[in-house]
């Protein structure tokens, strides 16, 4: 089992390439959040093996099946979301031959030393690129959470072997690659849209971290840069900085080489970073090894279904990773927002910065409200369904509808979560939210 702690959410996979399953557990996701399964479906077939000329031929269905976690409805329900995949065409025969000999390029050795020769290494285990299902089913829920939240995640290859730009030569290196018992690497670009400023936090608490720590985790990958990266090593500040300017969203830059990213904090520009991936490292090639319990000079010629380039693949598990950073940084936020007011909020996310009401920062302001309102009204309704539900149980347990103690202790509740100079207008308001509560409950057990 190996386990990712962010800040809010904490994420577990665990199982192995050739043994029953593959798993993960994904704690403290917001509750109340629907996950659309035609999507995740079709966002878990992006990385799905035996798809394509140019992936593994190992044929496996990739069906989540979720332990718990959402409802029939597939709403998120609070508590851990755990959810497996089972293993169908593991193949650990073909492994049994490299249990002396390790593998170039692959955890084999490392993993020998590191548990004493008891890790189970058939098909990497639990270091193979199979461990990226169950963090894409993740990535998945995360992605649809970021997305009700207007926050777009897409990656695409950048290049394959250094070409870049042209799908058709790119096609063809891997083809060559592949030819001659060899295999090639690439890079993956990915973008986050619409991620509002004040995302993230200095030192260790930065943006730029979180998304990586996630990312280096998947097998293979073995470089990150934000914006220009290394190139920026080579330019001068004047070409590096990033002009400020004003626009209709806001401040924002006139060009984008920090990636979206100030001193480890968003910026209101698109996140851009780039990853590469290294070749895959079962090739048919002969290569040198040695055998472990002897010491002795070997050689060693990597058969099997093994994908001549892991980029393809890769792809949608760049943006599982980011999503599953992002959601946990865009939770802190969601807390920081709360803690400082809607005020602010509606201010950072506007991007006005205090510009006057009457300038164009109000139809940003109205948009904000309509979202807004449009969570009110859904949650009013949700309401007066369990209001509904509570008038039923109170008839039958021959309890009183009115409650003065209760709606005391709620409005005293709420009021300690928002700023002072709300809490005599949220009292008034949740005064008449009970009346109207009071009367549907007095309708249906009326039965008018």
């Amino acid at each position: 089992m190996s386990v990712w702690h962010g800040e809010n959410i904490t994420l577990e996979l665990y199982g192995s390439s050739h043994g029953p399953l593959v798993g993960m557990r994904f704690m403290n996701v917001p509750a109340g959040k629907k996950i659309d399964a035609s999507e995740l479906e079709k966002f878990l077939d992006r990385r799905k093996p035996g798809k394509a000329p140019l992936t593994s031929a190992r044929k496996e269905a990739d069906e989540p099946e979720f332990l718990k976690g959402l409802d029939a409805d597939g709403v998120t329900t609070g508590e851990t979301i755990e959810a497996i995949i089972r293993n169908t065409d593991e193949r650990s025969a073909d492994y049994d031959r490299y249990h002396d000999t390790p593998r170039p390029g692959h955890a084999d050795y490392t993993a020998f030393v590191k548990y004493f020769g008891q890790a189970d290494m058939k098909g990497g285990g639990q270091f193979s690129g199979r461990m990226t299902a169950p963090l894409s089913i993740a990535g998945g829920i995360a992605k649809q959470i970021l997305a009700e939240e207007g926050i777009g995640i897409n990656a695409e290859i950048a290049s394959i072997g250094g070409i870049g730009k042209d799908p058709v030569k790119m096609r063809e290196a891997v083809e060559k690659a592949a030819s001659e018992g060899d295999s090639i690497g690439g890079v993956i670009s990915c973008t986050i849209e619409n991620l509002f400023p004040g995302v993230g936090g200095p030192l260790f608490e930065g943006l730029e971290g979180r998304v990586a720590s996630i990312v280096f985790a998947i097998p293979g990958v073995k470089g990150v840069e934000f914006g220009e990266g290394f190139r920026a090593a080579t330019l001068k500040g004047s070409e590096n900085n990033d002009a400020f300017v004003m626009t209709e969203d806001g401040i924002r830059t006139k060009t984008n080489h920090a990636g979206g990213i100030l001193g480890g904090i968003s910026d209101g520009m698109p996140v851009v970073f780039n990853v590469a991936v290294k070749p895959t490292p079962s090739i048919a090639k002969t290569q040198e090894t040695v055998h472990l319990s002897t010491g002795e000079s070997a050689e060693i010629s990597v058969t099997g279904r093994h994908d001549p380039s892991i980029v393809f693949r890769a792809v949608p598990v760049v943006e599982a990773a980011a999503a599953i950073a992002l959601l946990d940084a865009w939770i802190t936020r969601q807390r920081e927002f709360h803690e400082a007011g809607l005020k602010t909020q509606i201010t950072a996310v506007s991007g006005t910065c205090g510009k006057d009401e009457g300038d164009h920062g109000l139809p940003g302001f109205r948009a904000e409200i309509n979202e807004i309102d449009a969570k009110i009204a859904s949650l009013f309704s949700a309401r007066m369904d369990l209001s509904a539900l509570i008038a039923k149980y109170k008839e039958e347990h021959g309890l009183p509808i009115f409650d003065a103690a209760r709606e005391r202790e709620v409005i005293q509740s709420l009021s300690d979560q928002i700023p002072e100079e709300y809490r005599e207008d949220l009292g008034r308001l949740y005064e008449r939210i009970f009346e109207l509560s009071r009367d549907l409950q007095r309708r249906k057990n009326s039965g008018s």
